[in-house]
């Protein structure tokens, strides 16, 4: 499944965090020489990134989803899929382009679910229920296809060459995102298998054997009787996995440890975090596991249980199918995790809490946060948790419909807990009373959600946040003090409301505007807002609505239904549909001013009941090729003039598996910018056009398709650091004209192997500098020009250019 993944998250990958870590210091340097171009080239480079790495919380009807993995598939990218984990507080971090995403599956605690949530990703942001945070509200445990339909797929699952008993996990995708499927095919024990699946295009993520997980990547299609593997005609599927080769040992000072995770990656690029998921398997009673044969490389083992979370706990590399740790062959992967050092008992009241999280908080010498932990409380309170030496302080408590804040500050030292200067052997958690109740209402109805609660101080922030329990109330153990609602989520609508909300807790009582209150009843807007997609007089079956608060300052988003209608709840007020992005793989600017009043919509002060936005036509379909070749690739385009409020606007789209994209542009005239392929490279395109009266004109002459040509590779080599290879960072390169003025920017990642390369057109250029992001760029400001596709350095022309960090300047 995440064989998808090779190479394609190189894709613009860290171009806004490179222009924000590096130009800033550049500039400093360069403070006589093109500092206003180069600022403004920066500006606009970052209006164009759309894609970075990004964090969210992920929560499953209200609660953190913790260890668990992810299946996350782009929308209308078919097989474009990634595996992500999240950690021991519910939090993923990754690496996804801007777009729009569904989780179809997910595996929790050892099972698999059928998942689908939807969020996007915009100027490296997550969007779900709320800002870097996604909710599943629905799932349902996996079942294998069943019915009276003859079977049409059938194969044989082996490992090495003898008949393997295992689990297939199979995702049916549909150019409707919403009608995804997951299912699972089981072999026998002598590997045969066979189901009857409906027709439509299929993606293999990976094998269960088990309860080890493998992933495998294998696309193919069904047509009644017929089976198609890369569109030729096949009689059944062959998969094959490798043999174990490799065995592992997790232990702590002690003893081995039985029933930890072990996450098996490759190492890609270790300084942007891009880690490649091969395995998983569960330690025996004796803390042994095995892992399948690998090709040469550098991977990454991770470990996590209910005691314990460690991403790429320990390193090793294959050198001709052996292992090395630290430079030295090994037969077995010892991997060694701390002891038990946390111990202790939360209660509520004289009871033992039955369910919960403790969240635990690792502070650096500078006194700042530097590492997060949740440890499971048991059925009797208890929780335990392995921690290295450090401060840690105990922040809250999630429990099953609520977020409770404690701060218990502690030490562990030499293994043991240290408070207040004492060792102690564990520490009680007492939790305050349950001070506050509330219910979400819409008119005499309750409903199902979410609320974010802040403490009103100007001294700190303090926020709280609870979950609607089965009789739609939600509570808190809140301290006295005033508070203020700020924003809730509603399950059924999957569609957040910012709110402001204030009241006041005293003497553990609730009062709302001085008078006291049993219960807080936040009365939400009804439905305000009935709106329909369409081109045309048809209506789009997916997309997503942006709309701004022009008095308010907020931002609202909605999913389309399969329908083309959305709804929203909105306060009476201004707004603006800003924005939409359309399932054909681009966005498009609406602007279109509404107003609701009175709870009605108004548009030019005329009462409406259904809010029409139509699209803009497509007037832009291209290819994206390799001398002749159709690649995939992120394109984006700006306008060639500015608006009169001097802005520049750009468009962005990402191309389908043939290569070709589409645009919804006005009139205009246009040059496209930056594209960054799936290989990991990127290039300045230049390439302008004009749209007139919806039909696309190139040098004045009408065309039906915009063919962008993707530059060749004419600057390569490797980096290095005293003759070490470096693995991460980037180089930075600018074009320069016959006045010496810089008038464009392109940078290139530096791969796993030490490689970069650039896409630079013929012209002058200057390379600039090296940022490995650990000490800062390194400069070596090299004139180079490229003539005829050769790159010419000190009048010389040069096939490779290696770069030795020894031979730059930190500080020129």
């Amino acid at each position: 499944m995440v064989g998808v993944l090779r190479k394609l998250l190189f894709l613009v990958l860290i171009i806004a965090l490179l222009a924000s870590l590096s130009v800033n210091a550049f500039a400093e340097t360069n403070e006589n020489r093109n500092q206003d171009q180069y600022q403004a080239m920066k500006t606009e480079k970052e209006k164009e990134v759309k894609s970075q790495r990004v964090e969210a919380k992920v929560k499953s009807e209200g609660h953190e989803l913790r260890n668990s993995s992810l299946f996350i598939q782009e929308k209308g990218k078919s097989t474009k899929a990634y595996q992500v984990l999240t950690d021991s507080t519910g939090k993923l971090k990754t690496k996804l382009p801007d777009g729009s995403y569904t989780i179809m599956a997910i595996n929790e605690a050892d099972t698999w679910y059928n998942a689908n949530a939807s969020f996007s990703v915009k100027d490296g942001k997550v969007k779900g229920a709320k800002e870097n945070e996604i909710n599943l509200s629905q799932k349902s445990k996996m079942k294998e296809p069943k019915g009276k339909a003859q079977h049409n797929v059938q194969g044989t699952l082996t490992e090495g060459t003898k008949g393997l008993k295992g689990d297939l996990l199979i995702a049916k995708y549909t150019d409707v995102e919403y009608e995804e499927e997951v299912f699972i095919v089981s072999s026998k024990k002598n590997g045969q298998f066979s189901a009857a699946l409906p027709d439509g295009n299929y993606y293999m993520w990976g094998v269960l054997v088990d309860g080890d997980y493998y992933r495998y990547d294998l696309s193919f299609s069904v047509e009644g009787k017929d089976l198609y593997v890369n569109g030729e005609q096949e009689s059944s599927l062959s998969i094959t996995l490798p043999e174990n080769r490799y065995k592992g040992l997790v232990r702590d000072s002690s003893k081995a440890v039985s029933g930890a995770d072990v996450y098996l990656e490759e190492v890609i690029d270790e300084e942007d975090y891009y880690f490649e998921f091969i395995q998983s398997v569960t330690t025996n009673n004796k803390g042994e596991f095995q892992l399948r044969e690998l090709p040469d490389g550098e991977y990454s083992l991770s470990v996590a249980d209910q005691t314990y979370y460690a991403w790429d706990d320990q390193r090793f590399t294959v050198v001709g199918g052996n292992i090395f740790v630290d430079g030295k062959e090994t037969a077995v992967l010892d991997v060694k995790i701390p002891a038990i050092s946390l111990k202790g008992t939360v209660y509520d009241g004289k009871k033992p809490l039955n369910y919960g999280y403790v969240e635990i908080e690792q502070f650096a010498e500078d006194g700042y946060a530097k590492d997060y932990f949740g440890a499971a409380v048991d059925h009797k309170g208890n929780f335990a948790y392995r921690l290295h030496d450090g401060d840690y302080q105990i922040s809250f408590i999630d429990e099953y419909h609520r977020y409770t804040r404690v701060d218990i500050s502690f030490e562990i030292r030499n293994g043991q807990i240290i408070q207040d200067g004492k060792a102690i052997n564990s520490l009680n958690i007492e939790l305050p009373p349950v001070t506050f109740s509330g219910k979400i209402v819409d008119g005499e109805y309750s409903l199902q959600g979410h609320v974010n609660i802040e403490k009103v101080s100007e001294d700190s922030y303090e926020w709280y946040y609870a979950t609607t329990d089965q009789n739609g109330i939600y509570s808190l153990r809140l301290p006295d003090g005033e508070y203020k609602v700020t924003w809730l989520h509603l399950f059924e609508d999957y569609e957040g409301i910012p709110l402001s909300q204030r009241f006041e807790i005293k003497d553990r009582q609730l009062y709302v505007d001085g008078q006291k209150q049993v219960i807080l009843a936040l009365q939400i807007p009804p439905v305000t807002l009935h709106g329909i997609l369409k081109e045309g007089d048809n209506p789009l079956d997916s997309g997503e609505i942006g709309v701004i608060s022009l008095d308010e300052d907020f931002y609202y988003w909605k999913w389309v239904n399969a329908d083309g209608t959305f709804t929203m709840r909105l306060p009476d007020g201004r707004y603006m549909v800003r924005d939409v992005y359309t399932g054909d793989g681009s966005n498009t600017y609406v602007n279109l001013p509404f107003e609701i009043r009175n709870g009605q919509l108004y548009v030019n002060d005329g009462l409406r009941e259904v809010l029409e936005i139509e699209v803009p036509p497509v007037t832009l379909i291209g290819y994206l090729t390799d001398n002749g070749v159709s690649v995939q690739g992120d394109v984006t385009i700006h306008t060639s003039t500015t608006d009169p409020d001097g802005e520049y606007f750009h468009f962005w789209g990402w191309t389908n598996e043939e290569g070709r994209f589409s645009f919804r542009l006005p009139d205009g005239d246009y040059q496209v910018s930056y594209v960054y392929l799936y290989d990991g490279t990127s290039f300045v395109s230049g390439k302008q056009f004009t749209i007139q009266s919806g039909q696309l004109f190139i040098d004045g002459e009408t065309e039906d398709l915009l063919d962008i040509q993707v530059n060749p590779v004419t600057l390569s080599g490797k980096v290095y650091n005293n003759g070490k290879t470096i693995r991460g960072g980037y180089v930075a390169v600018v074009k320069v004209n016959d006045q010496g003025e810089w008038i464009d920017w392109q940078d290139s990642w530096i791969n796993y192997d030490g490689t970069y390369k650039l896409r630079l057109a013929d012209g002058d250029y200057e390379l600039l500098y090296v940022d490995t992001f650990r000490d800062g760029p390194v400069f070596f400001n090299m004139p180079i020009s490229i003539q005829e596709g050769n790159a010419i350095v000190n009048g010389e022309k040069v096939h490779t250019l290696d770069l030795e960090l020894q031979d730059g300047t930190i500080n020129p």
